[in-house]
């Protein structure tokens, strides 16, 4: 009987069934008979779907934390690194200025 539903003979009217058609039909047929005999696909419990859904909700919150701690460590890095930037330059501009040359005569030489 599967063997006669997969593979179905063209129509009468000379058209040709669609190569889909056979595939959805084993498919659903498939399916239909593991239901009768006791055998559905998705074994699990209602409990352990709960559980499996629960353990994926937890994965995606871990993640989501994950990377707002990576994004808050980068800013922190980068605010360091633009503080480092102004204190070398204000020590370059400080070390760069040029010494006042004393003027003859004066207390300063």
């Amino acid at each position: 009987m599967l063997t006669r539903v997969c593979r179905m003979p063209p129509r009468r009217d000379g058209e040709q069934p669609h190569p889909a058609d056979s595939a959805v039909t084993a498919g659903v047929l498939t399916g239909l008979l593991e239901g009768r005999v006791g055998h559905p696909a998705d074994r699990r419990t209602a409990a352990e779907r709960r559980a499996a859904t629960e353990r994926q909700a937890t994965a995606e919150r871990q993640a989501t934390a994950e990377r707002q701690a990576t994004a808050e460590r980068l800013a922190a890095a980068e605010r360091q690194t633009a503080a480092d930037r102004r204190d070398a330059a204000q020590r370059l501009a400080a070390v760069a200025r040029p010494n006042p040359v004393p003027r003859v005569g004066t207390s300063d030489g």
